[in-house]
């Protein structure tokens, strides 16, 4: 019982916390829900189980990507390279309205064409696959 008094005296002496490693260890839990959550976001989900998101990625590889993801510079913040950075969207906030693509700034700027803005256009067909796409996606 001594002992115990002892150490309990000298925590509050030195005003030493008696769990150092606890608050490090919570933060980092939190931070690991918080990462997971995010990566739970639903319209990750409705991109990923989408039928269409193949030939959209073919396409985004094709026409998009070169200014969307493969460089360390990413135009307007927008990675198009997978569903979560898809979701996330780029500076300008989110470039996917899930349902309605007409609203979608991504099918906005593709269907005015205004993008890509040099390497070829895309075909009616492929903007039309685009559009299908966003409005077949749930949020």
């Amino acid at each position: 019982m001594n002992t115990y008094l002892s150490m309990k005296n000298y925590f509050k002496m030195k005003q030493v916390h008696p769990y150092p490693r606890l608050i490090p260890t919570l933060f980092i839990g939190l931070l690991l829900q918080f990462n997971w959550s995010c990566s739970q976001h639903p319209l990750v989900k409705s991109i990923e189980n989408s039928s269409q998101y193949t030939t959209v990625g073919t396409i985004f590889k094709s026409y998009c990507t070169r200014c969307h993801g493969e460089k360390d510079d990413l135009q307007g913040g927008l990675d198009l390279r997978s569903p979560s950075s898809i979701a996330e969207g780029g500076k300008s906030g989110p470039v996917i309205l899930p349902g309605n693509a007409k609203e979608s700034l991504l099918f906005e700027m593709i269907h005015e064409e205004e993008m890509p803005p040099d390497g070829g256009k895309l075909s009616p067909k492929q903007i039309k696959v685009i559009q299908d796409w966003i409005d077949g996606l749930e949020s």
